[in-house]
């Protein structure tokens, strides 16, 4: 039984390993990383065009013998023979980077921006956030050569400015 495993195992790395990029993987690769092609016909998609947030298959396969599906954005024509899509993917929203309406079929499904390109200044502007809630909520601290109180920028800031920093340096150098 086990043998039989390792032989399944064995073929599906073989064949993952040999193949070569069909044209469906590289419109997902570009579906996700740039947001700009659909993901099963390779059609440029129009700025601020409805698409849809769907699984498609690649040509990877996994352990068992089934096709890895990514998450990739499909246009209207491609996801679906219905004319009103509504009854299937009732979840939208849209991108906060470019305002591409994204539809989803489930509520947990949705990934909150149409690309990788999309997630990068979301992303920044996340982290700057919250970085600036951590300097609001942090202590204030005493400079270690004036005396003067202040709201380090880092957390590791000993001194409230820079002229207090050169000012202990020189405090430093000439003590020894």
């Amino acid at each position: 039984m086990n043998n039989a495993w390792i032989d399944v195992a064995q073929r599906v790395i073989e064949a993952n390993a040999s193949r070569t990029l069909t044209d469906v993987d590289q419109w997902v690769a570009r579906s996700r990383a740039l947001g700009d092609v659909c993901a099963r016909c390779g059609r440029e998609l129009a700025d601020g065009e409805e698409v849809y947030a769907d699984d498609v298959p690649t040509s990877a396969m996994t352990i068992y013998g089934d096709r890895i599906k990514w998450r990739a954005l499909v246009c209207s024509s491609c996801c679906g023979d219905v004319d009103d899509h509504s009854w299937m993917w009732p979840w939208a929203q849209y991108c906060p980077t470019c305002r591409r309406v994204v539809h989803y079929k489930t509520k947990h499904s949705r990934i909150g921006v149409c690309s990788d390109r999309c997630a990068r200044p979301v992303e920044a502007k996340r982290k700057r956030q919250l970085r600036a809630d951590a300097r609001r909520w942090r202590s204030s601290t005493n400079c270690d050569e004036c005396g003067e109180r202040f709201v380090p920028s880092r957390t590791d800031a000993r001194y409230c400015s820079g002229a207090c920093r050169q000012k202990a340096y020189r405090h430093r150098t000439q003590a020894v």
